[in-house]
């Protein structure tokens, strides 16, 4: 209460180490002194070194540069330092430089500076109790809040922080929770501007009131950010002419809407229009530009133009590309096509957020980045009806992505093209997940060239059953680090016009074919489906005659030169080359369980063993096994035979082969608790199993408990089993089935 004190310019603080309450309300009350000391150096503090310092000091006009160097905090420590400095309009973005909080470091700090406009920076990213509380309570000149970039929140850390603030329309928030249990916001927005801009997570409740989000306010999810990770890079958006994208004059009268175009950059809070081919420079590491729109349309795309970012140096996107439409949950038709085409200086892609989308809306998108490593967050739901093309190359050419996300394309009713070539060309992708995949409703071209020239060596699921025009065209084409896939791959009996077309083409690695279960072709269906598959072996079809007029199966085995086996119904003529099968092959009739020499002079026999030792028993014993109903025949004699429990089969040539059923539908049936005799193969040489293991219940769909308890298990020779396709299981009926079969591949 010096109220005579009216300057300090001249004054020295030297302390460099304070003590608790060294400096609380050294000034307090002082009410005509107009500045501070040039700098209070203690860069720690302790409990309420400044508390009140200047508390009430109602000329107080400014605060210097650097005046409060700290980074280390105490408790209380500028708890209500310039309460009531109503004179303050403005503060150095720098003036608080800590980036860990201490309890209620900061509290009410600033509170009734009523002409405050312009406030600190707060680039603490670890809170405490109470560390903001009040901080800006009744700045009622504050518009624009200070960034809070902290994702965890404390107790009470900004309870009543701009409660008051009756021109305030602008919040930006990292935090994900609103943590009720920790009165984080207790009112911390009451009494605020009636309408304003709040900026938060996407993951961020949408709620409304004094302890959420301003009543009346918008909510904006993050908003598109471009952040250099070099020096000098540098952003345009520009607009490109028709599908080869040359770019457009200044003056040329687009299509694309743009006038709502505004940015701001890490220098400046506030937006401003953009003006297309403007550059942006972000001068150092961590510099950033955002860019939002006031309209909810951008490129239109048909021939014509479209808007399209081109960057130099290496540049991060975060945030939401929604923000580019206003914020829509929709992606309109062609609003994003070629955005980031061959933006070879982007790291990562901001998260497309957007639950509905048109046509063309991200096609070729992201096409040819080259750097960009991981895949955007995705939010898609539903595909607006009548639309198409949506992700057509997107990712095409984006040489580093390595994986795919789990659950990442979950839109079970797909669309026209909806993901033609979405990542062709990807040449370091190796690993998609098998849920990728889940759509039961197919449309023409949905999944055509999707994995074109990848190195995927597992495929995702196909569950569809009814398939639709070129669905699966070229899907795999050209995949040479795919080697086996599932039997079951493809369970769809019901095909469609060029629907697996060119499917596995060159795919040279490829060593056998799923099962083809449709019993009727459909035009162009298999045509070129294994073409230069140079690895293939064996081919499992359904169908009973070749049909030429549909041109179904042309050069479907073109290229292949390899030796292998070929199963058929016994009414589809066996016809060899290019269009039928494939020369020097071995033909199988019916999808019995198949056993295939892969070496000359294979051996194969079926042994009842007893225990889990699985001591062999002579083959005259009494087994509890049902084993009165086995057959077999093999390539030699094409007549099914009464089988014999121990008789040994030699398959002499590779490519020889022996087939087993059963006109029973049990097999082995040892006590589940304690293990008697059961039924295993015993194999000599390298031997390939194929068909389906139902055969030896009958072709029921169901395995009863214990039925094929260790029927492989320490056949080392077993290179590929055989097919499992039951849809009902009974207990233990895998148990130990292909147990130490140290070759299955």
């Amino acid at each position: 209460n010096c109220n005579s004190l009216t300057s300090m310019e001249d004054l020295q603080f030297p302390a460099s180490t304070v003590a608790a309450y060294c400096f609380d309300s050294m000034f307090y009350g002082c009410s005509n002194l107009i500045n501070t000391p040039s700098v209070l150096p203690a860069t720690t503090l302790t409990l309420a070194s400044y508390g009140r310092m200047f508390y009430n000091c109602t000329s107080l006009a400014s605060i210097p540069e650097g005046f409060l160097p700290a980074t280390t905090l105490g408790r209380y420590c500028y708890h209500d330092m310039f309460l009531g400095c109503t004179s303050l309009t403005s503060v150095s973005k720098n003036l608080l430089p800590a980036t860990v909080m201490n309890e209620a470091s900061y509290a009410g700090m600033f509170n009734f500076c009523l002409n405050l406009e312009q406030v600190p920076e707060l680039p603490a990213t670890v809170l405490n109790r109470a560390c903001y509380q009040a901080l800006f309570r009744n700045c009622t000149s504050l518009q624009n809040a200070p960034k809070l970039p902290a994702t965890i929140l404390a107790e009470d850390c900004y309870k009543n922080m701009f409660l008051g603030c009756t021109s305030l329309s602008s919040i930006t928030v990292k935090f994900t929770n609103w943590n009720e249990s920790l009165s984080a916001t207790s009112d911390w927005v009451y009494n605020t501007s009636p309408s304003g801009i709040f900026e938060k997570p996407y993951s961020l409740n949408d709620e409304k009131g004094s302890s959420k989000i301003p009543i009346n306010w918008t909510a904006l999810n993050d908003t598109l950010t471009l952040v250099a990770a070099e020096a000098n890079s540098t952003v345009k958006m520009t607009v490109l002419r028709g599908y080869e994208g040359w770019e457009a004059p200044n003056n040329y009268q687009h299509l694309s809407t743009t006038s709502g175009l505004q940015y701001r950059t890490d220098e400046s809070n506030s937006w401003s229009d953009y003006t297309l081919n403007d550059i942006i420079t972000l001068t150092n590491v961590n510099d950033y530009v955002q860019f939002r729109n006031t309209a909810n349309k951008l490129s239109y795309y048909w021939d014509n133009d479209h808007v399209r970012f081109q960057m130099t140096g290496k540049i991060n996107a975060t945030g939401n590309i929604q923000s580019l439409l206003n914020y829509s949950n929709t992606a309109s038709s062609s609003c994003f096509y070629s955005l980031f085409k061959e933006c070879s200086s982007l790291l990562t892609a901001p998260d497309l957020r957007a639950e509905n989308l048109g046509y063309d809306c991200y096609d070729k998108m992201f096409k040819n980045c080259v750097s960009l490593t991981t895949l955007p967050r995705l939010d898609a739901k539903t595909f607006i009806p009548e639309s198409s093309h949506q992700f057509k190359e997107c990712f095409m050419g984006c040489t580093s992505i390595k994986t795919i996300p789990e659950n990442y394309l979950p839109i079970r009713s797909l669309i026209y093209s909806c993901y033609y070539s979405m990542f062709a060309s990807c040449t370091s992708l190796s690993s998609v997940p098998l849920n990728l995949l889940p759509a039961t409703t197919l449309a023409y071209n949905c999944y055509q060239g999707l994995f074109y020239q990848t190195k995927i060596t597992e495929p995702p699921n196909l569950p569809a059953t009814t398939l639709a025009g070129y669905c699966y065209h070229n899907m795999f084409k050209e995949c040479s680090s795919l080697i086996t896939v599932p039997s079951n791959m493809l369970p769809a009996t019901s095909l469609a016009d060029s629907c697996y077309r060119s499917m596995f083409e060159g795919c040279t690695s490829l060593t056998n074919s799923p099962i083809l279960p449709a019993e009727t072709l459909y035009s162009w269906c298999y045509q070129g489906m294994f073409t230069n598959c140079t690895s293939l072996t064996n081919m499992s079809v359904n169908f009973t005659a070749w049909n030429d007029s549909l041109s179904a199966t042309t050069n479907w085995a073109g290229g292949i030169t390899t030796n292998g086996f070929f199963i058929k119904p016994s009414a589809l003529p066996t016809e060899r080359g290019n269009d039928r099968i494939p020369t020097n092959w071995s033909v199988i009739p019916s999808n019995d369980l198949t056993f295939v020499a892969a070496e000359a002079g294979s051996t194969i026999k079926m042994s009842a063993v007893s225990g889990s030792a699985g001591t062999e028993l002579p083959s005259n014993s009494q087994i509890e096994s049902t084993t009165s109903g086995l057959q077999y025949r093999t390539n030699s004699n094409l007549n099914w035979t009464s089988y014999t429990i121990g008789t040994t089969i030699t398959l002499s040539n590779v490519n020889d082969y022996v087939q087993f059923r059963n006109t029973a539908n049990t097999l082995s049936t040892p006590n589940i608790d304690e293990v008697h005799d059961y039924l295993k193969f015993i194999m000599t040489g390298q031997i390939k199993a194929a068909g389906n293991i139902m055969s030896l219940l009958n072709d029921t769909d169901t395995t009863h408990d214990m039925c094929f308890y260790r029927l492989f298990s320490g056949c080392s020779q077993l290179l590929t089993p055989p097919e499992l396709p039951a849809t009902t299981v009974g207990q233990k009926c895998y148990a130990y089935m292909f147990k130490d079969c140290s070759n299955l591949s």
